[in-house]
């Protein structure tokens, strides 16, 4: 983990806990190479937030993919997901801090509009596009779910029967710094 500043940085190595939590750690900086160095003013406490997370497809699907029926098809749903199923199902195994959800897509296309929805009307749906977004909120510690709900809108000069995009999501715990 590096902590990178205007004029410092600050290189933390061989982080060790065996508690499934949080903790903190006091963390004194060493200059290597300057015998003169003193690093009683910059020791520092740092929180350290053990987490861990499964973000799952429905069963049978091993991918997000999308099959319009033609190339100007609407609100098409990508396969295994329905009013019930999410096409993403994310569940906590965090212990002491909630945590967000972010997701992105690799490559938008121009005709096709894929937006997100975290329930199955896309109330406040997002349009999913090469950055970062929160999609699910304050997901609760120890057993917390939450679930993703997509749809395409297909705009294209040619048919786009099979779409198969790379999704790059991670979770962040929500009080975090």
């Amino acid at each position: 983990m590096k902590k990178r500043g205007l004029q410092k940085e600050i290189e933390i190595n061989d982080l060790n806990f065996d508690y499934y939590g949080s903790q903190n750690i006091t963390v004194t900086a060493n200059y290597y190479g300057n015998a003169t160095y003193n690093a009683s003013n910059d020791t520092q406490v740092i929180k350290v937030v053990w987490s861990n997370y499964s973000a799952d497809l429905p069963r049978l699907i091993d991918f997000i993919y999308f099959t319009p029926l033609t190339n100007e098809s609407k609100n098409v749903a990508p396969e295994g997901q329905d009013s019930i199923t999410p096409i993403m199902n994310v569940t906590s195994y965090a212990y002491d801090q909630p945590f967000d959800f972010y997701i992105r897509i690799n490559d938008t296309q121009s005709c096709v509009n894929q937006s997100m929805a975290n329930n199955s009307v896309m109330t406040n749906e997002m349009d999913l596009n090469t950055t970062y977004q929160k999609i699910l909120y304050n997901i609760a510690t120890l057993i917390g779910t939450g679930g993703i709900w997509m749809e395409a809108n297909y705009s294209c000069s040619t048919p786009r029967y099979f779409d198969n995009y790379t999704y790059d999501y991670y979770a962040k715990c929500t009080e975090c710094v």
